[in-house]
């Protein structure tokens, strides 16, 4: 799955989790490092120095053992009540994706043909334009799904119907319904089908309520409506596949 972050919020993220994000193997092993000065200070013969009884040094380096003992158990117990692993910060992360529309795209060649030039476009009544099949893409089973989806659409049999996976391009592109700009991410497949029933080798043909229409990359691009709302995607079709 493609992520497409701002960097200054990435920024801002990281800073704000700088302090939960590291290994807690650090302070386990100060814990340890303490725990073994405080054994090693009941191994230890003290004797006087700057002018301080042996007991009063040894009353000293207790005290500064416990005190550092005691933080460290404090800074331990926080960490784990406030767990953030790299799950919680991978979470974070993809909630800051600018991507919200993924979709696969299916190009399908008139095969049927002697010398296939053409690619099966269906009219998009809110758009109000031609565009190649697509579906929202799963993120499971993602190609079972397309296979199906074409089956139902186009009344094919799914065993007619294979699938190959060719490119995956982020696009941004404002959305004519919405009235808003958007960015998504396109996964193109193109579909082969081993047997074309007649009724959808008309250059023009419904199946449905749906209408669909052949035609080649050249009429896409001249045609004005496909330029304004749509190039981005016959263009990404060109370059892959025709």
């Amino acid at each position: 799955m493609n992520i497409l972050l701002d960097e200054t919020k990435l920024e801002n993220l990281l800073l704000k989790r700088k302090e939960q994000i590291g290994n807690s193997s650090d302070l386990w092993a100060e814990l340890l490092a303490v725990v073994t000065y405080i054994v090693s200070l009941f191994c230890s013969d003290f004797h006087g120095a700057f002018g301080l009884q042996p007991s009063t040094l040894q009353t000293i380096a207790n005290v500064v053992a416990i005190v550092f003992l005691f933080v460290l158990t404090v800074q331990i117990i926080k960490r784990i009540r406030n767990k953030y692993d790299y799950e919680m910060l991978y979470e974070d992360i993809t909630n800051m994706n600018q991507i919200k529309h993924y979709f696969s795209l299916v190009a399908i060649k008139d095969d049927y043909e002697e010398y296939p030039n053409r690619f099966l476009v269906y009219y998009d009544q809110s758009w109000k334009c031609w565009f190649f099949p697509n579906f929202k893409t799963k993120e499971e089973d993602n190609e079972k799904f397309i296979v199906s989806k074409l089956s139902n659409s186009l009344h094919i049999k799914e065993e007619d119907i294979t699938l190959q996976y060719i490119t995956e391009k982020v696009q941004p592109k404002f959305s004519i319904p919405d009235q808003i700009q958007k960015v998504y991410s396109h996964k193109l497949y193109q579909a082969n089908i081993s047997d074309f029933p007649e009724e959808i080798q008309d250059k023009d043909f419904m199946v449905g309520q749906t209408k669909y229409r052949w035609m080649t990359i050249a009429e896409m691009e001249a045609d004005p409506v496909i330029k304004e709302k749509n190039s981005d995607v016959v263009s990404l079709v060109k370059d892959s596949i025709a």
